[in-house]
């Protein structure tokens, strides 16, 4: 076989196996492949194949380049655009770590054919309002004797956050680098704001916890 039939021989087989989605996106509600769910059989099916798959960075593109061993002279290339990450509280090689395994995982998705949740369309809609448009709404519930801004009590007879608190979690959230999104998909939230006062400290030891890993 050539190289093109290997690797379409790869993703018919790699359809058939029951790979679990570990990623879990809550704020959109959707489940998604991580590398690991997915690149161990990548390797078995290539060696099955006799195929080689290799990875390679330069400061503007990172490509898949997948080689037929039997006939090295057959390759096919898969190539991406680089991109950049600035997260808080890592140094410029932990920033180059995730852009690298982050495009890793979009070529091997793309070769393979792996089909995953449209996370974009699953978003549409879910934006956070801008903080003005926040602040008037709760300034209007307020008014109305409902549920108003953060350190008051909201419907359910739990205080919020206080705005101190607030200030201190979104310093944090920057600083470990973990998505916002992600902060409030854990706590189940719409905003940070909206953090019970009763999950203030288990979220800030979350987020330290997180500040440790990114500096080690």
């Amino acid at each position: 076989m050539n190289v093109y039939q290997k690797l379409q021989k790869c993703r018919v087989e790699l359809k058939t196996l029951e790979i679990k989605e570990s990623g879990n996106n809550k704020f959109a509600g959707y489940q998604y492949m991580e590398l690991g769910d997915f690149l161990p059989h990548i390797v078995d099916l290539c060696d099955k194949h006799n195929l080689c798959t290799m990875i390679s960075f330069t400061k503007d593109e990172a490509t898949l380049t997948i080689v037929n061993a039997e006939k090295q002279e057959e390759v096919l290339v898969f190539a991406s655009p680089m991109s950049t990450a600035d997260l808080k509280g890592c140094h410029p090689v932990q920033n180059l770590g995730a852009i690298q395994t982050y495009l890793r995982r979009y070529l091997y998705v793309a070769a393979f054919d792996i089909v995953e949740h449209d996370a974009l369309d699953s978003t549409q809609g879910k934006e956070e309002k801008p903080k003005q448009q926040r602040q008037q709404e709760s300034a209007k519930s307020a008014a109305q004797g409902q549920t108003s801004t953060t350190g008051t009590q909201p419907q359910g007879g739990e205080k919020k956050a206080t705005e101190g608190q607030v200030k201190l979690l979104n310093g944090k959230i920057t600083k470990s680098g973990i998505p916002r999104d992600d902060f409030k998909a854990k706590y189940a939230l719409a905003h940070v704001e909206d953090l019970p006062m009763s999950k203030v400290n288990d979220a800030i030891k979350w987020l330290d916890e997180a500040i440790t890993a990114a500096a080690s």
